[in-house]
């Protein structure tokens, strides 16, 4: 995505209960939040992770992409997954 002039950072969340501290100061820099999981998409269209991460900070801009077939996401469809 970088290659492509886009602006993209990462984080990785290794623990989720409790989620860690200052997340919000850090979520609240970005216009737009992708969560990547091997999930479905659930009641509310948005996978487990992002489903959490939007009920506890209350944030529209947290959005999901999720993957259900089992094989693990290769760089290119997180690319086009991020940027659509």
């Amino acid at each position: 995505a970088r290659e492509q002039g886009e602006s993209v950072s990462s984080i990785h969340l290794r623990h989720l209960h409790p989620l860690p501290d200052g997340l919000e100061p850090v979520f609240e820099r970005f216009r737009r939040i992708v969560v990547v999981e091997m999930n479905d998409h659930g009641l509310y269209g948005y996978g487990q992770l992002a489903t959490l991460l939007r009920a506890r900070f209350c944030n529209p801009k947290i959005e999901s992409f999720t993957k259900t077939d089992g094989l693990t996401f290769r760089v290119r469809e997180i690319v086009e997954g991020v940027l659509k």
